[in-house]
């Protein structure tokens, strides 16, 4: 047996409580799953023992439990899935959306480590359903949801192409007031806010006067938004 694994195996059983049925983790557990320190790095002990006794676990893949026990680390508990991204996403039946439920970048899109690199979850779904993006090419959303992966829903474009979609849909950030894609107040009622807070009100009266988040009222009141309608 070579050293490391024979080193591995001792510190492994020394955290290990083998029943009939499970072997259950009595070391320290991350997320209720037992871990270990392998090179520096905390490793999944369920893990270690299936690459230990049974087969190198491949990237993208899941390790799932047949006994459904965390703390199990019984090799014969286990098996790979190998159909890991459609766990990350919750299939909406209303917009057939899948959305992406991970890691979320600044900008909404999902994030996800694929081979060994940071990718967008959208474009890596394109590939796996719909084949090869050519290099330059943006991987656009026909239903405007940045978090959906549904491959039904994504289509190629070049950046002019994405502009001009957004454009059409009014989603563009150079849209003014009620054209702005995030717009929630009309610009009447901006215009009363501004009116009540010049009348001599408070910013928490006119607040209790319109129904939007105070943050929303206090903004229009200090000429933070919508300053092409200031009065």
């Amino acid at each position: 047996m070579p050293p490391l694994k024979a080193t591995v195996e001792e510190r492994l059983a020394k955290y290990t409580n083998k029943t009939d049925h499970c072997w259950e983790w009595v070391g320290a557990t991350s997320e209720g799953y037992g871990i270990l320190g392998i090179k520096g790095r905390n490793k999944q002990a369920r893990r270690i023992y299936f690459e230990l006794y049974k087969e190198k676990i491949p990237c993208h893949t899941c390790l799932l439990s047949k006994c459904k026990n965390k703390l199990c680390v019984n090799p014969n508990h286990h098996f790979i899935q190998s159909e890991k991204l459609e766990f990350y996403v919750r299939k909406n039946n209303q917009t057939g959306c899948w959305e992406w439920l991970k890691n979320l970048n600044n900008k909404n899109y999902g994030m996800i480590c694929y081979k060994s690199k940071m990718r967008l979850a959208h474009r890596v779904f394109y590939e796996k359903y719909k084949g090869i993006i050519p290099d330059g090419i943006n991987v656009c959303h026909s239903c405007d949801n940045s978090k959906c992966c549904n491959p039904d829903h994504l289509f190629l474009g070049t950046q002019a192409d994405n502009v001009h979609d957004m454009e059409n849909k009014k989603r563009d950030n150079k849209s003014k007031g009620e054209k702005h894609f995030k717009a929630k107040i009309t610009e009447k009622e901006v215009i009363q806010v501004r009116q009540k807070f010049n009348e001599g009100r408070t910013i928490r009266e006119v607040y209790h006067l319109f129904n939007y988040s105070y943050q929303t009222i206090y903004y229009i009141c200090i000429n933070k938004t919508w300053k092409h309608l200031i009065i």
